[in-house]
């Protein structure tokens, strides 16, 4: 699945029985805008002061109702916002700052790569394995 595929998803159902209808919600955001979703969907966000700073300066009350979710958040702002951030110097000038740090982030050589220069990828022997231990850790 794509960035640019992805969607909130929202069950409707009544008193509590199955859902009735399910409703996949994605944010329309302005061209100029669209880095906000690369830094949105990766975890950089969470260490990085400067996207923080910046889902906060996009709406501070609703980064905090989305509980600093900026996934969620995107999926919740007013397209009046979005179109009054994208027409915003300041905002547009610190969202391309944060959009460099996170590609120049995924350009650097972290520990494990440089660890499997020249070896072949790593392979998983047993991929149930794999997909319960990492199930067991979403609980």
């Amino acid at each position: 699945m794509t960035l640019s595929q992805t969607s909130i998803v929202a069950t409707v159902s009544s008193s509590g029985a199955k859902p009735i209808r399910t409703f996949n919600v994605s944010p329309a955001l302005p061209s100029q805008l669209e880095p906000l979703r690369q830094l949105a969907y990766n975890l950089h966000w969470d260490w990085n002061y400067d996207t923080r700073d910046l889902f906060n300066r996009l709406d501070r009350d609703l980064w905090e109702a989305s509980n600093y979710n900026p996934v969620a958040m995107l999926g919740r702002i007013s397209q009046d916002r979005l179109r009054e951030v994208a027409e915003d110097e300041g905002f547009l000038a610190q969202m391309e700052r944060a959009a460099r740090q996170l590609d120049d982030y995924l350009q650097q050589r972290m520990w494990f790569r440089k660890q499997r220069k020249g070896r072949s990828p790593l392979l998983i022997p047993n991929p149930r394995i794999a997909m319960s231990i990492s199930q067991q850790n979403l609980v």
